[in-house]
């Protein structure tokens, strides 16, 4: 491109050139002949006259021709040589014109040749720079695969990431940051030039610009080349941004662009997965705190699906029953009932359960070896997302020691 554009600029300077070579060539020929006249002029004009009065001289009938013939033929010779000089002087300059112009010529095509070779090998440069690369960011993506099947933790994770971009694809910063509770960017991760939070001029440590697509743009610190800003998602939400930053002259290409945007997309695969993690630990952990608050508990509790078949009983529960827990999974809580109890207590404790709403009072129940007790009973309906029944909740306590305080003719 180089080459032809002084190729281009080469063509109307040679043409001026030539028809200056011309004109001169021309005015050099035109001088040499008048020059050339002018002294024939003034030899026929001196030597002539004096030929003349010798040949009177002589007589009458003596003729002035062979005496004035020497002048004359000396003139024409010298204007003939006029002439040849003319001549000899159009050719020489001629010549040395078309050298200049053979010299010119030469002198483009060499430097069209080596603008030619100057692209090439720039070309071949920048190649070889893409693949180096590119075989850096593959080597960066399989680290990042390694360490997204390992992590445990985010900000370990991000860790991890950072220092893959720096040590095994080159780039000069890589930093990460998170989302935090309170709406701010954290910082969580920094490897590069910007270590300890320090990040590149113009830019504060806890900024996170270009939130979506993959943004590449150049920094406002000069020492840096690119900064390639990638958003972390997590269930649809923009959670975290990681940002790489080239050297002065590294350059990255739209492919390359595309598979840091592949590794951004795994990245956010693997946090989600990781917040997810989280939270099954944290409610696991909130169910065995709820477990072992149910098993140690002094109340009786029994759990039974909504069609009252029971499900779970807790060690108080057969402690109070005298029964075990495989004697009793699977049954209804009728075999706690008592005779005793009026039929209408267990209709409207069933009305109250059915439409949604929470039981409490007292029960007349049989133990397991016959004996019967007084308890007190709190049955609650647990319902689903969609506001339906699934199980129900009775919580007891015995009251026969209390009860018969209070009515001891009982």
């Amino acid at each position: 491109m180089h080459a032809s554009a002084q190729l281009a600029t080469n063509e109307p300077e040679a043409a001026t050139l030539k028809l200056r070579l011309r004109l001169l060539t021309s005015l050099a020929f035109v001088s040499t002949l008048v020059l050339g006249c002018a002294f024939a002029a003034m030899y026929a004009h001196a030597w002539l006259p004096d030929g003349v009065a010798a040949a009177e001289q002589q007589g009458p009938g003596t003729s002035a021709w062979p005496a004035a013939g020497a002048p004359l033929i000396a003139a024409v010779a010298l204007l003939g040589l006029a002439v040849l000089a003319a001549r000899f002087t159009r050719t020489r300059i001629r010549q040395s014109a078309r050298l200049q112009c053979e010299i010119r010529r030469h002198m483009a095509q060499l430097a069209a040749c080596e603008g030619r070779m100057a692209a090439e090998a720039a070309e071949r440069r920048r190649e070889r720079l893409a693949a180096a690369q590119a075989t850096r960011l593959h080597r960066l993506l399989s680290g990042v695969g390694s360490a997204i099947v390992r992590a445990a933790d985010s900000d370990r994770l991000l860790e991890q990431v950072c220092r893959l971009a720096v040590e095994a694809a080159g780039f000069a910063i890589a930093r990460a940051a998170l989302e935090g509770d309170d709406g701010a960017w954290n910082l969580v991760a920094t490897r590069g030039a910007a270590l300890h939070g320090v990040a590149p001029n113009g830019e504060t440590a806890g900024t996170c610009e270009g939130i979506g697509k993959p943004v590449c743009s150049r920094p406002q610190d000069e020492r840096f080349g690119t900064r390639v800003s990638l958003t972390l998602r997590v269930n649809g939400r923009a959670a975290g941004m990681l940002s790489l930053y080239t050297s002065v002259d590294d350059v990255l290409e739209t492919a390359q662009i595309r598979m840091l945007d592949g590794m951004a997309d795994d990245l956010s695969f693997a946090l989600e997965n990781i917040e997810r993690d989280a939270g099954r630990r944290k409610t696991e952990e909130q169910l065995r705190k709820l477990s072992r608050a149910v098993e140690q508990s002094t109340r009786a509790v029994m759990i039974t699906d909504a069609k009252g078949i029971i499900e779970y009983v807790n060690p108080c529960f057969s402690s109070l029953t005298g029964y075990r827990v495989e004697d009793v999974v699977g049954c209804t809580p009728r075999l706690l009932k008592s005779s005793d109890m009026p039929a209408e207590v267990y209709r409207n404790l069933w009305e109250t359960l059915l439409a949604g709403r929470e039981w409490h009072g007292e029960l007349h129940n049989t133990r397991k070896d016959g004996q019967q007790y007084w308890s007190y009973v709190v049955i609650s309906p647990l319902k689903d997302d969609e506001g339906h029944i699934t199980q129900f909740v009775a919580v007891s306590e015995d009251i026969s020691a209390r009860r018969h305080s209070a009515h001891p003719c009982a």
